[in-house]
């Protein structure tokens, strides 16, 4: 297919919004009816609803009329396909562009009725986002980012660039999550947060990895960590929190890309402190 273009990108970024509005009204009466709300668990990556479905049906739908050219990665239709074993993600790396999707991110807390979820979009090329969409549709709030172009925050008629380039020197505020596996992974995690926890000020587990990053590129994190995301989990939210000023890496400080087993979000001087904790 041929190279896409920056003027693309942007047509894709205010497309990809008009898709995440659309998934979020379809997502919205699901939680309002909790009570008939078809849920299973999938093996060591938690809850999936019927919601999370409908959703990912629209969405695939409405990307490939956007450009059926480019593949789709989303979550639930890997789950279907691979029962969720990540080695498999291997087949999607060699393609250039790529739309990396996840339809509902936050399933535990939508099923228990809190409002804290959204719909991640992105786009990636050469396995780095060049574009990103996150809706949050309770707070009908948008936060969106183009390769080059900034990262910004919309919500009604106002829209705010993301631009922040130091957090703050002391009291800082951090987001997590944890391995979902038990045993050593969730062990090891477990005692990188205690560790961070006796030398920050407070940390956040809220149960979205994907806003927990639109947080880090408003300012309102200071950082993120975390280990066994997938692309869907980080994509969007990486190239805003990059366009924001952030700086991403893997544990280790290589170079992070959506199929990195870890990753590390920070503002200096935040981000070298927290990278000397978790490092492996």
């Amino acid at each position: 297919m041929k190279k896409i273009t920056k003027k693309d990108l942007l047509a894709y970024e205010a497309q990809l919004i008009s898709i995440a509005k659309g998934a979020g009204k379809i997502l919205s009466p699901y939680q309002k009816d909790l009570a008939n709300l078809k849920i299973d668990i999938k093996e060591a990556q938690g809850a999936v609803s019927a919601a999370d479905h409908a959703s990912e049906e629209y969405i695939i739908k409405k990307l490939k009329k956007l450009n059926p050219e480019i593949p789709v990665l989303a979550e639930e239709d890997f789950y279907k396909k691979y029962q969720g074993n990540y080695k498999y993600l291997k087949e999607y790396q060699d393609h250039d562009y790529m739309w990396v999707i996840d339809p509902l991110d936050g399933t535990n807390n939508f099923v228990h009725g809190l409002e804290h979820y959204c719909i991640s979009l992105s786009l990636t090329y050469k396995l780095q986002p060049v574009v990103g969409v996150i809706y949050i549709p309770e707070r009908k709030e948008i936060y969106c980012a183009t390769k080059g172009n900034g990262s910004y925050f919309i919500k009604g008629k106002d829209k705010k660039r993301l631009k922040q380039n130091k957090s703050r020197s002391k009291g800082f505020l951090l987001a997590t999550g944890f391995a979902t596996e038990k045993g050593k992974p969730f062990n090891d995690e477990f005692r990188k947060f205690k560790k961070v926890m006796t030398s920050i000020s407070a940390v956040r587990r809220l149960g979205s990895a994907a806003i927990d990053l639109c947080y880090v590129a408003q300012g309102i994190f200071d950082g993120f960590w975390e280990k066994g995301l997938a692309p869907w989990d980080v994509a969007a939210g990486k190239i805003i929190c990059l366009e924001a000023g952030a700086k991403i890496t893997e544990y280790n400080g290589h170079d992070h890309n959506i199929f990195s087993k870890t990753i590390i979000v920070g503002r200096n001087p935040l981000y070298k402190k927290l990278s000397e904790m978790v490092s492996d």
